[in-house]
């Protein structure tokens, strides 16, 4: 057996078992990693798990087991994994063995091993493992850390890569998760497992090594949605590659309408919405949105234009709606970040 999935394996047996080394013993509810004050949203009752609670000081990046464990069955804890919560940072889980159930905004959903997840921190989901043998790896990552990872990935690829990005990163996105099934992602279960190994190591070169995984990760999954979108489903009797389309409106977002993308493929306003939302979960509107700013970020970091001559170049009128716009993505304003990241 692979060294590294032994130790892997080894550790997820301890764990059901409750038999961890004490600086390995995962977080539980009795630690209040959550805030213990309710949250209601469209019936759901739910809580949010606080970053600072969970992570340790110096961690960016922390990985963890969930599945039905001996101590579960002692004090018939189960409930645990039907807590209804978001966070304040970013997951990705990871089917180890077995299956999982996930439930996300009231709907179930079951996953098989291989199948990976990810969870933005608007996601109101819990995740149950129904059976023994059921092991789910989480991947919990600091927001700080993610937006760092982001805005370094974002300048360095192509359109529709970044677009995915862009997908997993901005919190007002109508998208919650994202799947990719376990013939989709080429080499991100050996990333996984080597991350988890590494986590157990817990030196001074851990979280920097972590890091640097986390980039190939993204850069994988970022890989497999490009390829998905390859498919050409059936849409009015034509094939429509969505690829296509979301290359065409990287290319003329500036003053690009819905009627002239329905009229240049062929669809109706309508049909060429629906299409874009199903396939991307973004609206058209929020689609051009994604790439008049990740356009601005570049700018700001490439040239000397001013944030008025920025605000005109990627199709904003007014200077105080790009930056409104610009800060709502990325969290600081324009002229924050071209200080921060222009080198």
């Amino acid at each position: 057996m692979d060294p590294i999935l032994e130790t892997v394996n080894e550790y997820i047996d301890q764990h059901r078992r409750g038999v961890l080394p004490s600086q390995n013993r995962p977080h539980t509810l009795e630690n209040l990693i959550f805030d213990p004050r309710p949250k209601f949203s469209r019936g759901i009752r739910y809580f949010t798990f606080l970053e600072d609670r969970l992570f340790d000081r110096d961690e960016q990046i922390h990985l963890d087991i969930d599945q039905i464990t001996e101590l579960d069955k002692s004090q018939r804890t189960f409930f645990r994994q039907k807590l209804m919560h978001n966070h304040e940072f970013f997951e990705i889980f990871y089917v180890h063995s077995g299956r999982c159930i996930s439930t996300i905004n009231g709907e179930d959903r079951e996953f098989s091993e291989g199948d990976i997840c990810f969870y933005t921190p608007n996601a109101i989901h819990c995740m149950q493992t129904p059976e023994e043998g059921d092991v789910v790896i989480n991947l919990l990552i600091r927001k700080s850390l993610f937006d760092e990872t982001f805005l370094t990935l974002v300048r360095n690829n192509d359109l529709v890569t970044g677009f995915f990005i862009d997908s997993l990163y901005n919190t007002n996105s109508q998208q919650r998760h994202i799947v990719f099934h376990k013939n989709q992602a080429t080499i991100a279960r050996p990333i996984i497992l080597q991350m988890f190994y590494e986590q157990l190591k817990h030196d001074g070169f851990s979280q920097d090594i972590l890091r640097s995984y986390l980039v190939c990760l993204f850069s994988d999954l970022a890989r497999s949605y490009t390829r998905s979108l390859t498919e050409t489903p059936k849409l009015s009797g034509r094939q429509l590659d969505i690829k296509e389309v979301v290359t065409y409106i990287g290319r003329r977002y500036k003053d690009l309408t819905i009627e002239e993308l329905a009229d240049v493929f062929g669809y109706s306003v309508r049909s060429m919405s629906g299409f874009i939302c199903s396939r991307t979960g973004k609206t058209f509107r929020d689609t051009i949105k994604s790439f008049r700013l990740r356009n601005a970020s570049r700018l700001l970091c490439e040239t000397d234009l001013s944030l008025d001559a920025i605000a005109f170049e990627v199709g904003y009128t007014q200077r105080c709606s790009f930056e409104r716009a610009f800060k709502n993505n990325f969290h600081i304003s324009p002229a924050e970040y071209r200080k921060r990241y222009r080198h």
